[in-house]
């Protein structure tokens, strides 16, 4: 099972304007999500931001937040039927990964969030350029709870934005196929293009040109969407050579 989160557009950019201070400190909030899970990768999809409220929290360089708000988060929760996440920034850029604080920060409050939610905690870190990463916290045993990292947070709405995590999905190498490709956009910009997975209904005379396009551009991960199963295997041979796919 792998892991994502989804965030609206104007959620993320509310996000933002809270966690990316201009005096360079760190802060927090809670926010409300629900689970769509498939047959091997579950998302939170962020619903509901809770900006704190005066005496909800302290910033003092990093941040903390106060007991009366987390339990407003929890009456929203279980007043919305929801999971809880939670949400901090960090000053640097990019994809960030948590200190010991973040760590024990979380998982002081996994064990709660799931008595009261029976979902997991989710964690968000959010960088100073509006990079994303994520976890899942995932109840193990009764006093055990495992940190499951996202490979992707994404911004959805006139635009998609996607913040992976390198750890597990690696950018893709350079390769001279790409060359002209790349030059068009920057090397990042084909990073984020080439890690996405796309769907193509249907694998006929357009689906098959569609496909075959997104090939050459470098998507690494296409899904095919057809029901006469002989184009499908013809397809199969030809982007096994070049792609990961699924049929």
């Amino acid at each position: 099972m792998s892991y994502s989160v989804a965030i609206p557009e104007n959620l993320n950019e509310e996000l933002l304007k809270h966690l990316v201070r201009r005096d360079g400190q760190e802060d927090l909030c809670f926010a409300l999500w629900n689970p769509s899970v498939g047959k091997s990768r579950t998302t939170a999809l962020i619903q509901t931001v809770l900006l704190p409220r005066n005496g909800e929290r302290r910033v003092h360089g990093n941040a903390s937040f106060l007991p009366n708000y987390f339990e407003r988060a929890v009456e929203e929760a279980l007043r919305e039927n929801c999971g809880i996440a939670f949400l901090h920034s960090h000053p640097g850029p990019g994809w960030q990964g948590m200190s010991d604080d973040d760590i024990a920060a979380e998982l002081g409050l996994a064990p709660k969030v799931f008595a009261v939610t029976e979902l997991p905690l989710v964690g968000l870190t959010l960088g100073s350029d509006g990079t994303w990463s994520a976890r899942f916290w995932e109840k193990q045993s009764p006093t055990q709870y495992v940190r499951q990292w996202c490979e992707n947070v994404r911004s959805v709405g006139l635009q998609l934005r996607t913040s992976f995590a390198d750890i597990l999905i690696p950018p893709p190498p350079e390769i001279e196929e790409q060359i002209r490709t790349v030059s068009a956009w920057g090397y990042k910009k084909q990073a984020e293009l080439s890690r996405l997975k796309v769907g193509v209904v249907g694998a006929g005379s357009v689906g098959s040109m569609v496909a075959e396009a997104l090939a050459r551009t470098g998507i690494a991960r296409i899904t095919l969407i057809d029901t006469d199963m002989t184009t499908i295997q013809r397809w199969k041979i030809y982007l096994s050579k070049r792609i990961k796919y699924t049929a």
